[in-house]
């Protein structure tokens, strides 16, 4: 059972991943006021409000930062079909119940893409930050597989036994948030950080900042703040030590040892020669 449990997840998963989309701050502000959406999946968005966000392989990529490339949605067509050969071998070789519960987990999950990918297309004007032709033609893409891979699968396996629903938007969210054990957006530094090379700065703190001291990357956090590369409002310091850990494959002191202590800035040479050196390094970039 814990196989097919896992081969489920799987085809599911392949809905998720090189999926582009956007998320309008005033529709998400709204559903977290609505309590369709908790505190902590709030906090988790904010990085990626008003943004056009998509979901690679391991993490999410801010449509800015790394623009989404359009060859991937061909994997996902490729990927989508697969699944279709995976569904074949699984009704061949499970018992009619066993088959049924878990491709009827599955249609679920792709009914619902289908209507997500339908109201991206339909409420681009309205709500979609970002205009370009190519960003339209990627949503009307991603459209197209998406619609064709459910006709495949309702051809296939189906005789329209599965009534469609109407779909809270607010279950897109969820969806991602709820499957932390098999499937967690990996937020980096790159996604806090203010500025459009983001991905290139995160890589030289990273190469830079590597097996040092918890003094040194509070000094290094406070520096980024000090020249204006991320901001440390109140409940933002978790989720910057968070993001920091997964640029740095969780290779950082602990949280307490870097801001379990206040510090002094002002007459503090180790702070000084932080912030210089990280100055220095990003010079390319901030000057």
């Amino acid at each position: 059972m814990t196989d097919l449990n896992k081969k489920t997840n799987e085809l599911i998963f392949e809905l998720y991943k090189n999926f582009i989309f956007y998320l309008p701050k005033q529709i998400i502000t709204q559903l977290f006021s609505e309590g369709n959406i908790k505190e902590s999946e709030y906090d988790l968005l904010q990085p990626f409000l008003n943004d056009v966000s998509y979901i690679n392989e391991d993490d999410w990529v801010i449509n800015k930062i790394s623009p989404f490339d359009k060859t991937a949605l061909s994997l996902k067509s490729s990927k989508l079909l697969k699944s279709v050969y995976t569904l074949f071998e699984l009704k061949e070789s499970l018992q009619p119940d066993t088959f049924s519960f878990i491709f009827e987990k599955y249609f679920e999950q792709l009914n619902f893409h289908k209507t997500v990918a339908t109201l991206i297309v339909d409420n681009y004007e309205s709500h979609c930050n970002e205009k370009s032709e190519d960003l339209q033609a990627i949503f009307l893409l991603q459209q197209e597989i998406i619609n064709k891979h459910f006709d495949e699968v309702q051809k296939h396996f189906t005789k329209n036994i599965f009534n469609t629903k109407k779909i809270d938007t607010s279950k897109f969210l969820k969806n991602i948030l709820s499957s932390k054990n098999t499937f967690t957006p990996k937020i980096k530094l790159r996604n806090y950080l203010l500025h459009q090379n983001s991905i290139e700065i995160e890589n030289i703190i990273v190469e830079l900042y590597l097996n040092r001291s918890g003094s040194n990357f509070r000094y290094l956090i406070e520096a980024m703040e000090e020249i204006k590369l991320i901001t440390l409002e109140y409940g933002k310091k978790k989720l910057i030590y968070e993001a920091m850990s997964n640029s740095f494959n969780t290779k950082i002191p602990s949280y307490k040892s870097i801001f379990g202590y206040s510090i002094e800035k002002v007459n503090n040479p180790d702070y000084k020669n932080v912030k210089l050196e990280l100055n220095k390094s990003l010079n390319k970039y901030i000057n």
